[in-house]
C-alpha cells in the first residue's frame, strides 16, 4: 500500500494548534492519578490494621480454649474427690452410729449388771470399754468435721470455676463477634480495591491512547515526548503499587 507523506509545512502549522490540546489531556489524567495514587497508602494501612487484628482475635481464643480445657480437667479432679469425701462422710456417720448405739447397749448392761449382780469387780473393765468407745466417737466426730470444712471448700471452689467459665464463655463470643467484624472489612476492602484496580484500568487505557495519539501527530518538538514518558512512568508506578496491594489481600485471605 502507498501512503501519502503529509507536507511538512502543513505539519509546522497544525502541530502547534493540536499541542496544547494533548498537553491539557495529560495534566488531566495526572490530577486524576495523582490523588488515586495516593489513596492505596491508607487502603494498605488499614489491610494490615486488619490482620493484625485478625491474628489476635485468633490467638486469644485459641488461649482461652486451652484455658477452658484446664479448667475443665481440674474441675473433674475436684468432683471426683468430692465425691469420695462424700462417700467416706457416709460411712463415718454410720460407723459414729454405730458405736453410738453399741456404746448405749454397754451402758445400759453395765447398769443392769450393776444393779442386778452388784458386783464391784466388773466396773472397771465396762468403765474402760466405755472410755475407749467415747474417745473413738469423739475422734469420729473431729473427722467429720475436718471432712465437712473441705467438702465446703471444695464446693467454693467449684462454685468459682462455673463462674469463671460463664465468663470465659462471654470471652470468646466476643473474639466471635470480633472475627465476624474483621471478615466484613476485609469484603469491604476487597470490594474498594476493585473499585480502585477498575479505575487504574481506565487510567491505563487512556494513557495509551493519549501515546497513540502523540506518535501519530510526529510532534517536532522535544518535550512533548519526554512529557508523556513521564505520564507513564507514573502509571506504571501506579499500576506496581497496585499489583502489590492485591498480593497482600490475597495473602490475608488465604490466612
Amino acid at each position: 500500500m502507498d501512503f501519502e507523506l503529509p507536507d511538512p509545512e502543513d505539519n509546522c502549522e497544525v502541530l502547534p494548534q493540536q499541542l496544547p490540546e494533548a498537553e491539557s489531556q495529560i495534566r488531566g489524567q495526572e490530577i486524576e492519578l495523582h490523588p488515586r495514587r495516593y489513596a492505596l497508602r491508607p487502603t494498605t494501612l488499614v489491610l494490615q490494621c486488619v490482620h493484625r487484628d485478625r491474628g489476635q482475635a485468633q490467638c486469644s481464643k485459641k488461649e482461652t480454649e486451652s484455658l477452658s480445657q484446664s479448667k475443665q480437667g481440674e474441675v473433674n479432679k475436684y468432683i471426683g474427690k468430692q465425691e469420695f469425701l462424700e462417700e467416706r462422710v457416709r460411712e463415718l456417720e454410720s460407723e459414729n452410729m454405730l458405736l453410738r448405739q453399741q456404746l448405749e447397749v454397754a451402758q445400759n448392761e453395765a447398769k443392769r449388771k450393776k444393779t442386778i449382780l452388784n458386783i464391784p469387780e466388773a466396773f472397771p473393765d465396762h468403765m474402760g470399754r466405755l472410755e475407749a468407745m467415747s474417745k473413738r466417737v469423739l475422734m469420729l466426730e473431729e473427722g467429720n468435721k475436718e471432712l465437712v470444712n473441705e467438702y465446703k471448700c471444695l464446693k467454693d471452689r467449684l462454685y468459682q470455676y462455673v463462674t469463671d467459665r460463664a465468663e470465659m464463655k462471654a470471652c470468646m463470643r466476643q473474639l466471635q463477634q470480633e472475627l465476624t467484624d474483621t471478615q466484613k472489612k476485609m469484603s469491604m476492602l476487597e470490594a474498594s480495591l476493585e473499585v480502585t484496580a477498575h479505575h487504574q484500568t481506565d487510567s491505563e487505557n487512556e494513557r495509551q491512547d493519549s501515546e497513540r495519539k502523540s506518535h501519530e501527530t510526529a510532534n517536532p518538538n522535544a518535550d512533548l515526548p519526554t512529557k508523556v514518558e513521564s505520564k507513564s512512568s507514573v502509571l506504571l508506578h501506579v499500576s506496581a503499587e497496585t499489583q502489590l496491594f492485591l498480593k497482600e489481600l490475597l495473602s490475608v485471605k488465604e490466612l
